[in-house]
């Protein structure tokens, strides 16, 4: 079982404990999700970009409906890693020597799986 995953369950279970019904049904529907959707390949990648659909599908809803969607989404990301910016990428590819972008990939999916865009490494080198 993931980091994440256990996040998530934990989460549920202090919303249950509260009777947040709002979160309840949020986590739930997420926790199926994960279970259905990924089946024996839960890795925190996968269940981060089923979190990112998930947030991405309520921003659609909201801009199509105009439908409030804040605390939906501010579940959702309690779980989605914080992006690295422009500048710590810069730092990052300072700091361990990294001169083309084969070697600079691999160590970000290495190191920061999931929270950073290969646009910006690519633009930072």
């Amino acid at each position: 079982m993931t980091i994440l995953l256990k996040s998530i369950e934990k989460e549920l279970r202090a919303a249950r404990i509260l009777k947040d019904t709002f979160s309840v049904k949020i986590l739930s529907t997420l926790l199926g999700e994960i279970q259905n959707k990924l089946h024996g390949q839960i890795t925190d990648e996968a269940i981060i970009a089923l979190i990112k659909k998930f947030s991405n599908n309520a921003q659609e809803l909201a801009r199509i409906s105009g439908r409030s969607v804040t605390a939906e989404l501010e579940i959702y990301d309690k779980f989605i890693p914080q992006q690295l910016t422009k500048g710590e990428i810069s730092v990052i590819i300072l700091d361990e020597n990294l001169t083309n972008m084969k070697d600079a990939m691999a160590y970000f999916k290495t190191h920061y799986a999931s929270r950073f865009n290969a646009a910006d490494v690519k633009s930072c080198l």
